[in-house]
C-alpha cells in the first residue's frame, strides 16, 4: 500500500506505508551513560533510621516515616553499610539489642543516681533487680508464712501433714 506525501507544496512522492513509518520515528539523543541515568535515589538520613530501630519501630513504621517503601529503605542500607547481606531484618535486630542495652544503662543511672531521685522509679527497679514483691503469698504453708522462714522442725511436721494429705486425696 502507497502513500501521497506531499514535499515542498511542489512534488508529490509516493512512499509505502513502511517507508514512512521507517522515517516517521524519531531519533532520540544517546542520553546519559548506562547507569546513570533515572529518577535520583531518594536519600535517607541515616541517624534518624538507627534512632527509631533503636526506639523497636517496625519496618513498615520506619518506610513510612521516611515516605518510601519498605524494599527502598533496605535498599538503601545495603548502600549505606556496603554489604549486600545486609537486610532490613538484621539491621532492625542490631540496632534494637543497642535500643535496649541503652535503655538499661539509662535506666540503672536513673535509680543509682543520688541527685536526681525518682523514689517509685528507684522501688521498682530494687524490686524487679532483686526479685522483691509487695505480695504476702499465702499458700499451703500457713498463714502469712513461708516454708523458708520455718524452723527444721517446723518444715518437716508440715511437710509431713502435705504428704499425707495428698495421699488421702490419691486414695479417695
Amino acid at each position: 500500500m502507497s502513500k501521497k506525501i506531499a514535499t515542498n507544496g511542489k512534488k508529490v512522492v509516493k512512499k509505502s506505508v513502511a517507508q514512512s513509518k521507517k522515517h516517521d520515528v524519531v531519533k532520540k539523543s544517546p542520553g546519559p551513560a548506562p547507569g546513570t541515568g533515572g529518577r535520583p535515589k531518594k536519600t535517607i538520613d541515616i541517624k534518624k533510621l538507627i534512632r527509631l530501630a533503636k526506639q523497636h519501630c517496625t519496618q513498615l513504621e520506619i518506610a513510612a516515616e521516611f515516605e518510601m517503601d519498605a524494599d527502598t529503605v533496605e535498599a538503601r542500607i545495603k548502600d549505606y553499610y556496603n554489604d549486600p547481606n545486609m537486610t532490613f531484618s538484621l539491621f532492625l535486630e542490631q540496632n534494637r539489642l543497642k535500643g535496649k542495652k541503652e535503655l538499661r544503662q539509662t535506666f540503672w543511672k536513673s535509680i543509682t543516681d543520688e541527685k536526681n531521685i525518682i523514689p517509685s522509679l528507684r522501688i521498682f527497679g530494687y524490686k524487679n533487680y532483686l526479685g522483691m514483691s509487695d505480695k504476702i503469698e499465702v499458700g499451703e504453708f500457713g498463714e502469712n508464712q513461708r516454708l523458708t522462714e520455718m524452723t527444721p522442725e517446723e518444715q518437716e511436721s508440715r511437710l509431713n501433714e502435705l504428704a499425707a494429705k495428698q495421699l488421702q486425696k490419691d486414695k479417695g
